[in-house]
């Protein structure tokens, strides 16, 4: 049972904001339909044979690519496949994408080198064995977890066994079609009739004194933390309309921006829990989400999210003022600010009118520049720099392919969690 209350996060906390706006949507999560008999499973659910199989290697080094904006599909020819995958689409960049024959979706995910191993978009590295057995099931051994688990196409995903925990679970869906929940990835147990967590999808941050640090990814619409920011401008910040601007940044038409394109990256982490950057900062009326991603809006300044990825767009119209831009004018633009005091540490990022959100405790500031490009990815958190007590963070300049981590302790003493490295996919 320890193992189960380490993991476990009880349906009281479905009460607090942080799951209430968790990855992928708002509001609380709903018990699946199909209710836990007295043995702690659905009815019509045979708990699956055990797999006699090794703990496999990790995974290889691997950078899974997106599939491209023209989501052209073609049926996969791959009859290597276990019979689980029967039907997965062909997208491009080696991604591919799967719904189970109920059209329960199993997502996008990359087969590596060796197709034993998979990158799944949502839940991370698995080893995947085929279970050859008559529902078309499948083993995964979750490198995330370190739990085996079995699924099929008859009682299909997002329904798992877990070994581990000897209990059926839910992957709850995130509120991106065709997407599951991720950082963190959200259960129903039917054993312990709980919501629980387990670790985020991907390797596990690593502490900055690491000599050889392990990769979070980033890339467009996967978001980085839990929601607990309110989307979009406060009322102090860039509302609109078109053409009118804020400390310097203008808000155009998104066909117009382009000219100048970057780049960057915000980490915010409070109490050693990493908090999703706001969709929809420096969009001014934005339209509705889609596929993970606010693409329309009256207008949109020059310094905007698309998404909960911490992924900081920078652009400009021929003849506007050329990026980088600071960290001031993007809170200006968000209309928020950040203080740190130079002694004490103690500082705030706020603006917000519910109190509860604005963040507030010791501040430390890390900066890092990417380093690849040239048809490798880029990569930050290698040369990490701690930005001085005495700098204004403020003034900070928001330069291409950079890493900028704020962390925000309230504990006594200190929690400080480790600063991860990130590895850029796609064209980013």
């Amino acid at each position: 049972m320890s193992m189960r209350r380490s993991l476990a996060i009880t349906a009281l906390i479905m009460c607090s904001a942080l799951v209430a706006s968790c990855s992928g949507g708002g509001g609380s999560r709903p018990v699946p339909a199909e209710r836990a008999t007295n043995a702690g499973q659905p009815s019509g659910f045979a708990v699956p044979a055990s797999i006699s199989v090794a703990v496999p290697p990790s995974p290889p080094s691997f950078t899974p690519a997106r599939p491209s904006s023209t989501r052209r599909m073609s049926v996969s020819p791959s009859a290597t496949h276990p019979a689980f995958f029967a039907g997965e689409v062909a997208l491009s960049n080696g991604v591919y994408y799967l719904n189970m024959p109920n059209g329960n979706p199993f997502g996008y995910y990359s087969y590596l080198s060796d197709p034993h191993y998979i990158y799944h978009f949502d839940a991370g590295y698995e080893y995947v064995v085929d279970a050859s057995d008559a529902q078309g099931g499948v083993y995964f051994y979750d490198f995330a977890s370190s739990h085996w688990w079995y699924t099929n196409r008859q009682w299909p995903f997002p329904y798992l066994y877990d070994f581990s925990l000897g209990a059926l679970l839910y992957y709850y869906p995130a509120s991106a079609a065709g997407h599951s929940t991720s950082n963190p990835r959200y259960f129903y147990d039917f054993k312990d009739s709980q919501i629980m967590t387990m670790p985020i999808a991907g390797p596990a941050s690593v502490t900055v004194s690491s000599a050889t640090p392990t990769d979070l990814y980033i890339t467009n619409t996967y978001q980085v933390g839990a929601t607990l920011l309110p989307d979009g401008d406060t009322p102090s910040g860039g509302n609109g309309p078109i053409g009118t601007s804020v400390d310097g940044i203008r808000c155009d038409p998104h066909a117009a921006l382009g000219s100048i394109h970057i780049h960057m990256h915000v980490t915010l982490i409070k109490d050693g829990v990493t908090i999703a950057v706001p969709e929809a900062i420096g969009v001014a009326n934005p339209g509705p989400e889609a596929g993970g991603s606010i693409d329309n809006g009256d207008c949109f300044y020059w310094i905007h999210t698309h998404d909960r990825t911490g992924i900081i767009h920078q652009e400009s119209v021929q003849g506007g003022a050329s990026p980088p831009y600071l960290m001031r004018q993007l809170l200006h633009v968000w209309g928020m600010t950040i203080t740190r005091d130079p002694s004490s540490l103690q500082g705030s990022i706020a603006g917000f009118a519910d109190p509860t959100k604005n963040l507030r405790g010791r501040i430390r500031i890390f900066t890092s520049d990417a380093t690849g490009g040239g048809g490798s990815p880029y990569v930050t958190g290698t040369n990490l720099v701690e930005v001085p007590a005495t700098t204004d963070p403020a003034t900070l300049a928001l330069n291409a392919h950079q890493e900028i981590t704020i962390e925000i302790s309230t504990a006594t003493p200190d929690t400080w969690a480790p600063v991860p490295r990130y590895k850029w996919l796609g064209s980013l």
